[in-house]
């Protein structure tokens, strides 16, 4: 089940378990004696059922909306039926006016609404709301607050932080989960974090919990961030009712997708040697067996939970068990926990029986058959995928994302017509797809229809700039058709958008060895080494090249220019031979052997653009303009040609002409130098 509150997800029985759980466990189990807690914000009650695993003599929900709490009784199984106990009062209020007007007092205080730009919710992450629950707390007493790093940036995430830290500064920062992006802000009422001693003697209260699997509590200890939050979140702003900044910055910042919260968490946290050294007691992969467990139960399974080659056969035996009766009793929307290639398959066939056992008697069937489509396409049993997915797009409220998918698994199956009507299908639905044109590009690309390819590459980079594949995908028809800066430009774009895409890399450092960079090339091919220090065609690459660059200078690009060898009647050729000219800035007489290039081949595209870009250099703009013509009468949708008629109109002072071109240059994907752009900007 998932809870939606005014259209937003705020709750589910298992994408959320482990943050609805540790808001209850973390502060309940390293409590010295807790008898009383508060929990804001009811939504799916599981926060609130675990809390009654401590024997509470006093359990206060706090919940402002009525409906809300007749909800979460779909979630009664899993939150303990917390509603029905008897020391359980559910008060219908605002959070923050409890806090003010009542004068109860609870050892624990954990606050989970929804995200801070909904609106009127930055009122409970404001330094007086802290205040308020910080005396709300008796001697000892835990604050938990739930804040999220998605729809973030570091600047509001950090004034959170900031802000949590002045009301405590004694109080740390913990991930609900390993690669998670949901954190809790700790805060002490007291002299004391959190307690190994209290921990091991509440450790049996916690085992009560019918929802995670907690052998020992020094295993939770992985989740801490920093115990310092002063110095991790440093000076700046704060967020209090004066100065609401969260208010208006938040709502900003709600469509970010970046991981920069992360990094500057990573650099900037610290950990004191005490909790450093209870961390590494349960690093062994005994220890990494028991956090493996508890991931597991709370459904936040990651990436390398267990290092098999540290672990004995015994230990290993028990991992496998351990993921293979996971496949078959829970959801898995992705296979990359299963690191051995084996095991993955096995569990994907686990998956595929339990789902196809099960959808007969499912009343809704999409999320099932969705994973079906998953699952059989991760197999690598494209037309079962095919079959599903189809499905899906008939019956399944998301057209769009079932025929890209389609798309996909046709292209993967061979279908290629098929793969092409399915995308047709998403632009008639959604004509601003990026992902849809970007693969369009593609697939027209394989079928040898180059300028169809590049126009939907330009489309897709049209509608979302930021697509990074799209112009790694035009940089490779700007290289076929001999515009070698143009692709150079569209590459490191790529790099801007995505610095680990490999490929993009390898592409730069040909460019830069044809342009003889040797340099430039050395350095984009360390740049994949760091990346992927495992990558032998990398260091084979690289070692080539620093052993020409350190060959004596000799020119072996081309055979010596003889009277038989002008004779020639290939096209390519004459070609050839003037590009070494233009590398020796011999214009003239490159120009003359791009003529015969092209007398040979009269729509040798390259041969004419060049032969443009050579009277340029000679500054005989006149001829320069009839030849980039020429070549937009051949492809009316060459962007370097667009921008190569903008410059020389613009030196021509004929503004109108270079404003038309230079848009028409942008239109089409062409990275237009910004002060050339600023320039032009002054006569529009």
């Amino acid at each position: 089940f998932t809870l939606y509150n005014s259209g937003k997800a705020d709750a589910s029985s298992e994408s959320d378990m482990s943050t609805q759980s540790m808001l209850a466990h973390i502060p309940l189990l390293f409590h010295p004696n807790p008898q009383s807690a508060m929990i804001l914000g009811l939504a799916s009650g599981i926060t609130a059922g675990e809390a009654l695993n401590y024997d509470l003599d006093r359990l206060d929900i706090l919940e402002i909306s009525e409906q809300v709490v007749q909800a979460s009784d779909f979630f009664s199984e899993l939150n303990s039926n917390v509603l029905s106990y008897p020391n359980t009062n559910v008060i219908i209020q605002d959070g923050r006016v409890h806090l003010e007007l009542s004068d109860q007092k609870y050892d624990v205080i954990t606050s989970e609404p929804s995200n801070p730009w909904m609106a009127g919710l930055a009122s409970l992450f404001t330094e007086e709301f802290f205040r308020l629950a910080k005396n709300r707390l008796n001697w000892d007493g835990i604050f938990v607050q739930w804040l999220p790093s998605y729809q973030m940036d570091w600047t509001t995430f950090s004034m959170v932080g900031r802000t949590f830290a002045k009301v405590f500064p004694n109080s740390l920062l913990m991930k609900s989960f390993i690669g998670g992006n949901d954190y809790l802000l700790i805060g002490f009422k007291g002299l004391e974090q959190l307690s190994l001693e209290h921990g091991m003697k509440n450790l049996p209260l916690l085992q009560n919990s019918p929802n995670l699997n907690v052998v020992d509590p020094r295993i939770l200890y992985r989740l801490m961030v920093s115990d310092n939050l002063p110095t991790l979140f440093g000076p700046g702003p704060v967020h209090n009712d004066d100065h609401p900044i969260l208010e208006f910055l938040a709502p900003k910042r709600m469509h970010i997708s970046e991981d920069t919260i992360d990094r500057m968490l990573a650099s900037r946290r610290t950990l004191s040697d005490e909790i450093v050294g209870i961390m590494k007691e349960v690093l062994d992969v005994e220890g990494q067996l028991e956090f493996a467990r508890f991931a597991l139960s709370v459904y936040a399974p990651f990436l390398e939970m267990v290092d098999p080659s540290e672990a004995t056969e015994e230990q290993r035996a028990q991992y496998v068990e351990m993921l293979l009766d996971y496949s078959e009793h829970h959801i898995i929307e992705s296979y990359e926990i299963f690191n051995d290639k084996y095991l993955k398959e096995a569990a994907i066939k686990s998956q595929i029986k339990v789902l196809k056992d099960k959808l007969p008697s499912l009343q809704n069937k999409i999320s099932s058959l969705i994973l079906l489509t998953n699952a059989y396409a991760q197999q690598g049993d494209f037309e079962e995928a095919i079959k599903y997915c189809k499905l899906v797009a008939e019956y399944g409220d998301d057209p769009v994302e079932a025929y890209l998918n389609l798309g996909l698994f046709y292209m993967n199956a061979g279908h290629k017509e098929e793969a092409i009507i399915a995308y047709k299908k998403v632009l008639e639905i959604d004509p601003y797809n990026s992902q849809a044109h970007n693969n369009l590009g593609t697939l027209y690309e394989e079928f040898g229809q180059k300028d169809a390819a590049r126009a939907e590459y330009e489309l897709a980079i049209q509608f979302d700039p930021d697509l990074a594949m799209a112009h790694f995908n035009v940089a490779h028809l700007y290289m076929g058709s001999g515009a070698v800066d143009s692709a150079l430009l569209a590459y490191q774009k790529t790099l801007e958008l995505d610095p680990k895409y490999i490929p993009a890399y390898f592409r730069l450092s040909k460019i830069y060895k044809l342009k003889g960079e040797t340099d430039k090339a050395a350095k984009e091919l360390e740049k994949v080494i760091r990346l992927n220090p495992d990558m032998k065609e990398a260091q084979t690459e690289l070692m080539a090249l620093k052993s020409e660059t350190n060959k004596p200078k000799v020119s072996v690009q081309m055979p010596p220019r003889t009277a038989e060898s002008d004779k020639s009647k290939d096209p390519r050729y004459f070609y050839n031979q003037a590009i070494m000219l233009i590398q020796k800035k011999k214009y003239e007489e490159a120009i003359v052997d791009f003529n015969r290039a092209i007398a040979l081949k009269p729509d040798y595209l390259n041969a004419i653009i060049a032969l443009g870009a050579s009277y340029q250099a000679l500054r005989d703009s006149e001829a320069a303009i009839d030849h980039y013509k020429k070549a937009l009468t051949l492809n009316p949708n060459h962007s370097g040609t667009h921008n190569n008629l903008a410059i020389i109109y613009y030196s021509q002072k004929n503004y109108k002409l270079a404003i038309e071109h230079v848009d028409k240059a942008l239109t089409l994907g062409f990275q237009v130098r910004q002060a050339f752009q600023d320039e032009l900007l002054k006569h529009r």
